[in-house]
Parts: structure tokens; sequence; C-alpha cells
């Protein structure tokens, strides 16, 4: 059971490597197979679903602090 579980959540992980780029769609494209595979394992619901929305907000974060500084080096870098 741990191995499977191991399996299909290395494998959302990869996944979402891949893109390229991490957006708000791959990770909730990722976490719906990580809440898939938490409930295939028998994990109860509630703490899958509240595991999901916890990852998803500081990934979101993450991602919007990145976006932030981004902006923020380039618009530095373009002179006046």
């Amino acid at each position: 059971m741990f191995e499977n579980l191991s399996e299909r959540l290395e494998k959302s992980f990869k996944i979402l490597k891949g893109e390229g780029k991490i957006t708000e769609v791959n990770v909730a494209e990722t976490l719906k197979d990580v809440r898939r595979t938490l409930l295939d394992a028998d994990v109860n619901y509630k703490v899958a679903k509240e595991f999901c929305e916890k990852v998803k907000t500081k990934a979101i974060n993450l991602f919007n602090v990145s976006l932030n500084s981004r902006s923020k080096s380039m618009s530095r870098a373009t002179p006046p």
C-alpha cells in the first residue's frame, strides 16, 4: 500500500516539476492527484482536504512572492 502511495505521489510531483514553470493551474492539478492518492490510501477525507488546502495556500503564496520579486527586479533594470 505504501509503495503504491509513494509511487503515485512521486509521479504527481514529477509532472509538476516537468512543467517548467509552476503556475496556480499546475499546483491545482497536482494537488487534485495528491488528494485522490491520499483518499485511495484510506486517508480521512477531511485530513486530505485540509492538507491539500494548506499546501495550495503556501504554494500560491510562494508563486506570488516569486512573481513580485521578478517584476521588481525588472522595473529596476529598466532605465528611466
